[in-house]
């Protein structure tokens, strides 16, 4: 009964995949693939994206991987909004442009955001999806990939304003940050971005510097948790580190 019980729930959400045109790693359960299909992925930072992004917005998905935030935000900034989504990785980008197709705002780019424009070395780690970075990596396949900064493409494509950007770089965040300091002068901008200490080590950077930098260009950060938004106060950001999940990252938001 169990295996005819997988079975009839693994070909329902294939049916289900389709119908929503939502294609996914062959590595992907049935049960990751209902999360995403039906909003459950991230919950609270899912509600937390639905309720900040509206029509008109201009949205930068910053390692946007297969495109489940990207689809999000395609949906909710409408025909007269803009979605950036920028995705290095060949195999995810490969997903994220079939997922996408059908929402004109969205605009997908092969580019690594950093500090610099160009090209930098890139990490496809073996047996994962959502692990790749421009950070060194075990078990990885390195490659050359373009790069340009944030600060950089705005300026290409005359962007005036960004309002919302959502970012999951598994430590390559200090970096990408370096890259957009004009963005962020910007008088309101929302961030929503994973916090994931050890990955920010790795990369050579104090994960609780990084807050602070936040801090230091008028951002407000809080950690986003089941119970809601928890502020994270100067002194105190060492507090994210009691939210971390089991992949020791927490995600969080941070806005002017």
């Amino acid at each position: 009964m169990r295996q005819l019980a997988k079975f009839l729930l693994t070909n329902t959400i294939g049916i289900w995949a389709r119908g929503a045109r939502f294609s996914f790693p062959e590595k992907y359960t049935w049960r990751w693939k209902f999360e995403m299909l039906a909003g459950l992925y991230e919950r609270e930072t899912t509600r937390l994206f639905k309720t900040i992004i509206t029509p008109g917005m201009t949205v930068v998905d910053i390692g946007a991987h297969i495109g489940y935030f990207t689809r999000l935000a395609g949906k909710r900034v409408g025909l007269n909004g803009h979605v950036y989504a920028f995705e290095p990785d060949p195999n995810n980008r490969l997903l994220l442009e079939k997922n996408v197709g059908r929402y004109p705002s969205v605009m997908v780019s092969p580019e690594a955001i950093t500090s610099k424009v160009g090209s930098v070395s890139f990490y496809h780690v073996h047996g994962s999806t959502g692990c790749h970075s421009t950070i060194q990596q075990p078990n990885a396949s390195e490659f050359t990939v373009p790069a340009t900064t944030l600060d950089a493409f705005v300026e290409a494509r005359k962007i005036t304003h960004i309002d919302v950007i959502k970012m999951d770089i598994e430590g390559g965040e200090w970096a990408a940050f370096e890259g957009m300091r004009n963005v962020l002068k910007q008088r309101s901008l929302s961030i929503i971005m994973e916090w994931k200490p050890d990955a920010l080590t790795q990369g050579a950077h104090d994960p609780e510097t990084l807050l602070s930098m936040l801090m230091h260009e008028g951002f407000s950060p809080f950690v986003i948790t089941d119970a809601g938004l928890l502020p994270l106060e100067p002194g105190l950001l060492a507090r994210a580190r009691d939210y971390l999940d089991n992949t020791g990252s927490v995600n969080v938001y941070a806005r002017k």
